[in-house]
């Protein structure tokens, strides 16, 4: 495709766009010179906000209004607030709060789910876009960010916009709604302002604004004159520069709403209503709104408690559902890393690509089947002994009668409890030849159990020495705690990975390790008391109806959900979530809807000095 010179612009335009923060403070806006909040678009570059100077958007009024109170002029929400007025854990909380949102891009599987249902086009991997950062061992919010855009990143997003493009033109009715008549100007001018109006707001996830139009439709008479292309081929130079735009990039989906302020709390604002749908749908499918989504956001339908919780139990029966609970369960145990697992060929020889996939898909497979088809219960999800295997993964399993490649159904032995003793997770928290009850013990008290670990102040941890000849891993790794400058973390974590010794460094089941009996007795500090188990079975068992375990996932989807750690806005939030959780016996389809209907999730605190419409 003839292309104008635009690209260093966009370019600059993504890179000064980059910061991930709060909007209102952050963004888009470079990391030295933040630009303050405003809807992404300009009229020289659609979609590309004044970022970097620190000027206001298209959406920011003047400063009177910034976190000001409700008045007779100003629209206020009559929804009452949360419930809550403690935590999980029993501390007070105001109800009246909500947290900040975050103004961050579309992550990796949202980019790829994105442009699949908004261009018809799946020819674009895991490969191809920028991928988030991995968080560190000491991180409390588990779950990987948006890396700020540098140059590297803005190249590929361009690269990308390209060839999305020129797909797209190859297969025009699949973003073209009408057929102008060719040399017809009327007609093509038409069908240009449908195109705009359809496949701008799906791009943007929200209806362009008057300027935004006036620019499309400048670009897309340069790309008819200067460039001498035809319809479809200036219609593919819209659909390039929409997909490199913020507007596209960024969660950023304000519409023309008037700010509507809380009667409760002034300080307190709604969500508008396609920023509403928006995290709605990114929250529980993965990607864009569907249509039935923007037309309630177009009808002002998602004000309400109520309003958004028909929309999230819609949600959680589309066939989108199943790729958001999975991400959910990836990310936050680091599933997301199997692919970059190595192991020693001589101890594993059949720890190779096939085995790897067949991996994760069971854990995906798994996690999404129980939450959303199955019974949904939170103690299934660690107790279950009902998954699917192929041939491949059968055999770690010690499994008969399993042939081929297709998963199928299989009933796990007594030696397998949920997910926690799935290969998948076990490989990812092993060591490269044997098991590691340090990597797996820091998942179950750091994911599981949302426990902190403070990294030792100027100490250096020397690395657990190999086993000596019939020493097991797990005397090596006493051994190793014992040690005073060890003692203040891997005393704490150690013991829950210690239970899993029974599995070795991709999963498989064992009596013995390095010729000597295998001992996964370990007694855990879980529920304010000291708990002794005999296996990894028995811990997640003892898991599934564990107060602390519960407690934490409520908060993790909390947490994940508005893509950010939590804070004492959130807590009256993260207790109505947990209430619904607990009232339904602990089914996780509930606690989801608890947290779409939550107030931290429909509501938000502005940043400070934000201009608000």
């Amino acid at each position: 495709m003839r292309r104008l010179k635009i690209e260093g612009l966009v370019l600059c335009t993504l890179v000064v766009a980059a910061c991930t923060g709060t909007i209102g403070s952050g963004g888009p806006g470079s990391a030295g010179s933040p630009g303050s909040p405003g809807s992404p678009g300009s009229a020289t570059n659609p979609g590309a906000g004044n970022a970097g100077s620190g000027t206001q958007g298209t959406s920011g009024p003047s400063a009177a209004t910034a976190g000001g109170g409700g008045s007779a002029a100003i629209p206020v929400a009559n929804q009452a607030a949360g419930t809550a007025t403690t935590t999980p854990q029993g501390t007070p909380a105001d109800p009246t709060l909500a947290g900040t949102m975050v103004l961050r891009h579309l992550s990796q599987i949202e980019y790829l789910n994105t442009v699949r249902d908004l261009l018809n086009d799946t020819s674009q991997t895991t490969d191809d876009v920028p991928a988030e950062s991995p968080i560190g061992n000491f991180d409390t919010f588990p779950f990987p960010v948006p890396d700020v855009v540098g140059s590297t990143d803005a190249n590929a997003y361009s690269s990308l916009a390209t060839t999305l493009a020129a797909n797209a033109v190859a297969k025009i009715s699949n973003v073209l709604t009408c057929t102008p008549t060719a040399g017809n100007t009327a007609s093509e001018s038409a069908c240009l302002t449908t195109f705009l109006n359809t496949f701008g707001l799906n791009a943007y996830r929200r209806p362009l604004t008057a300027t935004e139009v006036s620019a499309f439709q400048a670009l897309y008479q340069t790309g008819r004159t200067t460039l001498a292309l035809d319809f479809d081929g200036a219609i593919g130079l819209l659909i390039e520069e929409m997909l490199q735009s913020p507007g596209f990039l960024y969660h950023w989906e304000e519409g023309s709403s008037k700010t509507v302020y809380d009667t409760t709390n002034p300080n307190v604002i709604q969500l508008d209503p396609y920023a509403m749908a928006n995290r709605l749908s990114y929250f529980l499918t993965a990607t864009m709104p569907d249509q039935t989504l923007l037309a309630a956001a177009a009808a002002g339908e998602l004000s309400t408690a109520d309003q958004v919780t028909a929309q999230a139990q819609r949600l959680l029966q589309s066939t989108n559902a199943s790729a958001a609970v999975q991400n959910f369960f990836e990310q936050l145990f680091q599933i997301t890393n199997l692919p970059s697992v190595s192991k020693d060929p001589t101890a594993y020889p059949n720890y190779a690509l096939p085995l790897e996939t067949a991996m994760d898909t069971e854990f995906r497979t798994f996690v999404s089947s129980n939450v959303l088809t199955g019974s949904g219960l939170f103690s299934d999800l660690l107790t279950s002994k009902s998954s699917v295997a192929n041939a491949s993964l059968a055999t770690v399993y010690g499994l008969t009668g399993v042939t081929g490649t297709a998963m199928q159904p299989v009933t796990l032995d007594a030696n397998r409890s949920g997910f926690l003793t799935m290969p998948a997770f076990l490989a990812v928290n092993g060591a490269s030849n044997d098991s590691n009850g340090i990597y797996r013990g820091h998942a179950i008290f750091m994911q599981l159990l949302c426990n902190a670990l403070t990294p030792p102040a100027n100490v250096m941890v020397p690395t657990p020495a190999a086993p000596m000849p019939g020493q097991t891993m797990r005397q090596v790794l006493d051994i190793h705690a014992s040690a005073a400058c060890a003692q203040g973390c891997h005393n704490l974590m150690d013991p829950f990975g210690f239970a899993f010794e029974n599995y070795d460094g991709i999963g498989q089941y064992r009596t013995t390790d390095n010729g000597s009996a295998v001992n996964s007795v370990t007694t855990v500090p879980l529920d304010g008391t000291m708990q002794t188990v005999n296996n990894g079975v028995q811990l997640a068992t003892l898991l599934s109806t564990s107060t602390e375990a519960r407690q934490c996932f409520a908060t993790q989807w909390v947490r994940y959900a508005v893509g950010r750690p939590d804070t004492a806005d959130d807590a009256a939030s993260i207790g109505d979530a947990y209430s619904a959780f607990a009232t339904a016996n602990y089914n996780v389809r509930n606690l989801l809807v608890g947290v779409a209907s939550s107030r931290t999730f429909r509501y938000r605190t502005p940043a400070a000095g934000e201009m608000l419409p």
